[in-house]
């Protein structure tokens, strides 16, 4: 591949942008996203071979740039037919017209199960270009098809997880919950084993999520505390419409970012 192919992650999404019109910039603009929030977003570009994540403006990489390299780089592949594509993070800038380096190769762990059929492209343009000038792009819609989804979905039941637990632990030390009391037991093991089936279910894009994520709900609204109705809440929100948690969990994650880089200035 010797045209370079701009790419970037929007809303939990990889979009690629096939025209040199425009820079990762003024695409992230056209998109949607604010020219604040730019250096937080993971994004990069695929040229000899290779497919090259960065962040930030000094084309750098982080571990969750790594992480997301690793999850996004064998769908990229799959999606541009290309199985020889290398992953890469970081690159060293040069001057325009010369090659530009890698500042690391991502050593990918071996699939453990032949990758299912890739998810039907859309192809869009942006909204503020003209129909002559816009380049095409290429938006993965797919949900838990999409690495990036599939790590938010996570991430948010292993919070759920560990607010749980904590809460537990909370009520037994001030004697509000009792591990004599069999029905809040069964309860308790009900919620977590349903937000852990569904760690599961949300890895092999399996659709029993949603009756996993039921099970979870109704547990905690029925233990009748305060923070579990929370959880069971967030649960059931989750189950309606994934991407209303996912996109708070990825401003909120964008705010703490932007806040620790004003801390370092």
């Amino acid at each position: 591949m010797n045209q370079r192919l701009l790419f970037l992650i929007f809303n939990g999404e990889i979009k690629f942008l096939t025209s040199n019109i425009m820079d990762h910039r003024e695409w992230y603009k056209s998109l949607g996203g604010s020219d604040a929030d730019y250096d937080t977003v993971i994004r990069g570009f695929i040229l000899d071979n290779k497919i090259i994540f960065v962040r930030g403006p000094k084309l750098s990489y982080d571990s969750e740039v790594v992480e997301v390299a690793k999850q996004c780089g064998p769908l990229i592949r799959q999606q541009l037919a290309n199985p020889d594509l290398i992953v890469c993070c970081g690159v060293v800038p040069g001057e325009n017209g010369d090659k530009w380096e890698p500042l690391m190769i991502v050593k990918e762990d071996p699939p453990t199960s032949p990758p299912e059929a890739a998810p039907a492209v859309a192809l869009q343009q942006p909204a503020n270009l003209g129909a002559q000038t816009a380049g095409k792009i290429i938006e993965f819609n797919s949900k838990f098809d999409d690495p990036m989804f599939v790590m938010y979905a996570v991430r948010f039941s292993l919070i759920m997880i560990i607010v749980s637990i904590l809460n537990k632990m909370f009520l037994i030390a001030r004697h509000r919950f009792s591990l004599e009391n069999t029905l809040l037991v069964l309860l308790m093991i009900a919620q977590l084993v349903g937000l852990f089936l569904s760690i599961r279910a949300y890895k092999k894009n399996d659709s029993k999520f949603k009756i996993y994520g039921l099970i979870t709900s109704a547990s905690s609204f029925l233990m009748l505390n305060f923070i579990d109705i929370i959880i069971g809440s967030l649960n059931l929100i989750f189950i309606v419409d994934q991407t209303i948690i996912v996109n708070l969990m990825k401003s909120v994650e964008d705010a703490y970012r932007k806040y620790k880089a004003t801390r370092k200035k």
